[in-house]
């Protein structure tokens, strides 16, 4: 065979591994649109189910800021019958007595302005969460997905530096 064959078929080859080179790398960029594809799927039912399992829990919570309501309302009537009677055991009882109620009555009293003070913190925690959900659910599942999308890729960014072990690796 001539030199001038030989060329030609080296070319053909080159030309030939160049065209396979090529099919390669549209086979995985094709693979990587589907797979980013079904990626983009798999987060869109991700975020639907997490904004409607959102929108359960703020409603859940929803009654709680009625019982809040209803808490402070029934402090109100105990604070209420806690002054009836110091007022009427001061008129019914000696002094000594008296002034022991009183104290008793100023200590609950007290304690229950500290539970209004720690329902009033509960209240004011619990209600931007579940205004926030009801009006916006979008808005709090876009957050999540964005932080689990923001984590996942620096997952990725530290395995792109991973390299397969080698045999001295492995037995090291």
């Amino acid at each position: 065979m001539s030199e001038a064959g030989v060329g030609r078929r080296i070319g053909r080859a080159l030309g030939n591994l160049a065209l396979a080179l090529i099919n390669a790398t549209l086979i995985l960029v094709v693979l990587c649109l589907v797979l980013g594809l079904r990626l983009a799927g798999t987060i869109e039912r991700v975020g639907e189910a997490a904004a409607e399992r959102a929108v359960e829990v703020a409603a859940g919570l929803l009654p709680m800021r009625d019982d809040l309501a209803d808490l402070r309302a029934s402090m109100g009537d105990l604070r209420a019958e806690l002054a009836a009677l110091t007022d009427e055991t001061a008129e019914t009882l000696s002094d000594g007595v008296s002034e022991m109620v009183g104290e008793r009555a100023t200590a609950v009293e007290a304690r229950l302005t500290s539970l209004g003070e720690r329902l009033d913190a509960l209240d004011d925690r619990l209600t931007p969460v579940v205004d926030a959900v009801v009006e916006h659910p979008g808005v709090v599942v876009d957050r999540a997905v964005a932080a689990g999308v923001e984590a996942f890729g620096a997952q990725v960014i530290e395995l792109r530096g991973c390299v397969p072990a080698t045999a001295s690796d492995a037995g090291a």
